[in-house]
């Protein structure tokens, strides 16, 4: 420890310059460095920290059909605000750009970006832009903007956060290391969040997605997909009327303690070869509780889904069939034993579930006997408290 601390001594004496970095000051009032966020962020260093004041920052520069509100050249950074609804970054009015506008944008591939703190709203087209290879945001808030976040060739960390009002929620494309989404809140968020393909672990935990304005019908709260490999637990679904979680396209997740209850949409879709360990949740739909779809079925022998409560409501389905057919795949058998299915009727449970018994042209089976003789009950939400919800949702 003595050692550290001479040799980073040793660094400030004889280089003047602190290996921690230097903090610039944003204030609108005059009494930082900087009035202009995008002056601090040009004369900062590899590794300084844009400390921001309250107020609203809605100046911008413009660079072609884009108006940029903060633009991160090839550094590492930390934006730090003065807290949620204190330092504001956009334009007071959802349509004051007529270009397209990006929020915070940093495309020139840095090492890390850290964002804290802050709201960004009333940005057209990105809020946020990443592509350092490490992105982290936490404690922010972003409102009437079309995408929150896309990043791509990343892993991060985003925390403590709440969304709303938004088209697309996070994207992430190509996840290079782990990434945790976490303690978040998404509200009207159409499509909440999007994994497409990873060489390491994600996990979602403790998030909310919950959406009553149902513009598309092909929304989403929880996409994943194109090889992703994670795990989800401890979220509430509520109110996607395309479905409440899509997993698809040889992508591998387990998915536990979690409640999904659509109106007009499906609870969970899976499709495409995809490995599925999805237990101790609530499924509630009145289309389909599960949907089973993709040309290929190969790979899903590694799906399993147990010691969940599955309740369809008025004409809905157990299990949906959208697969089209026979594709000349080997027949699949889907392991769905000892769930609770609001009912101990087999025949009941057996004639809202389509497949090869009911189907013959399909190529798989749905195998849910043993079934669980009572409710299943989760870390997140109880059945009583589910059924309140759906029923406040549904009025």
């Amino acid at each position: 420890m003595r050692a550290t601390t001479y040799l980073i001594f040793l660094l400030v004496l004889f280089t003047g310059q602190s290996v921690f970095g230097t903090t610039w000051y944003v204030e609108k009032d005059g009494s930082g460095d900087f009035t202009v966020i995008q002056h601090a962020v040009n004369a900062a260093s590899e590794g300084d920290v844009i400390a921001i004041g309250p107020g609203r920052f809605d100046d911008y520069t413009t660079d072609g059909n884009w108006d940029l509100y903060v633009n991160i050249p090839e550094k590492s950074l930390t934006l730090r605000g003065s807290g949620i609804g204190e330092t504001i970054i956009g334009p007071s009015e959802p349509e004051a750009n007529t270009n397209y506008a990006a929020g915070i944008v940093s495309i020139h591939h840095p090492d890390h970006l850290r964002i804290e703190n802050l709201t960004v709203e009333n940005i057209n087209r990105v809020a946020i832009e990443n592509s350092a290879s490490t992105f982290e945001f936490e404690n922010c808030r972003v409102v009437e903007c079309t995408k929150i976040v896309q990043a791509y060739d990343c892993d991060g960390l985003v925390r403590n956060c709440s969304f709303s009002s938004c088209m697309y929620g996070l994207l992430f494309l190509s996840l290079t290391g782990e990434l945790a989404v976490e303690n978040s809140g998404f509200e009207d968020v159409n499509f909440g969040v999007m994994i497409q393909g990873s060489v390491a672990p994600f996990t979602i935990r403790n998030c909310d997605f919950i959406t009553e304005e149902s513009f598309y019908s092909s929304q989403y709260g929880i996409q994943i997909s194109h090889g992703a490999i994670g795990e989800i637990s401890d979220c509430n679904v509520q109110g996607y009327a395309g479905a409440g979680i899509v997993i698809a396209w040889w992508a591998q997740v387990s998915v536990h303690d979690c409640s999904f209850f659509q109106q007009g949409g499906v609870g969970l879709h899976m499709g495409d070869a995809t490995a599925i360990q999805f237990h101790d949740n609530i499924l509630i739909s009145d289309i389909a509780c599960i949907r089973i779809g993709g040309a290929s079925l190969n790979g899903f022998d590694s799906t399993a889904l147990h010691n969940n409560h599955i309740l369809r409501e008025g004409d809905g389905l157990f299990v949906e069939n959208w697969t089209g057919g026979t594709w000349g795949t080997p027949t699949e058998y889907f392991d769905m034993t000892n769930n609770f299915w609001g009912t101990q009727d087999l025949d009941e449970i057996s004639a809202y579930i389509e497949d090869g018994y009911s189907m013959p042209s399909v190529d798989y089976f749905v195998v849910f006997d043993p079934i669980a003789d009572g409710p299943v009950p989760t870390q997140r939400l109880n059945l009583e408290d589910i059924k309140a919800l759906y029923r406040d949702v549904t009025r």
